[in-house]
């Protein structure tokens, strides 16, 4: 049964178990591969410099960055004024609710 691909980054883990070259292929093509078993995603092979790029590239602010970026944010634009704001508007459709039960009986 031929499996279809949508990626041509996927591999099927019969494939792979058959011979361990179509993965170094796709490898060598893409960086990444999916390894798949029907529908699932077991896991993902990179290659060394894709990890290491993908690893780096979660370190490049500090969280003190974060936090002046997200007070200039709030500056800029403040709060935003809504008249049923959640809890609010949950306790109102409840009310609702009793009402139209109370109605009923």
């Amino acid at each position: 049964m031929q499996l279809q691909q949508f990626s041509p980054k996927m591999i099927s883990i019969t494939q792979l178990r058959r011979d361990i070259d179509v993965l170094e292929n796709v490898l060598a093509k893409n960086r990444e591969a999916l390894v798949v078993r029907n529908q699932d995603v077991l896991f993902v092979a990179l290659t060394f410099k894709r990890y290491q790029e993908i690893t780096s590239q979660n370190q490049k602010i500090s969280i003190d960055e974060a936090v002046k970026g997200i007070n200039t944010f709030r500056a800029q634009y403040g709060k935003t004024k809504r008249k049923n704001a959640g809890s609010s508007y949950i306790i109102k459709m409840r009310d609702e609710t009793r009402k139209r039960w109370t109605k009923r009986f």
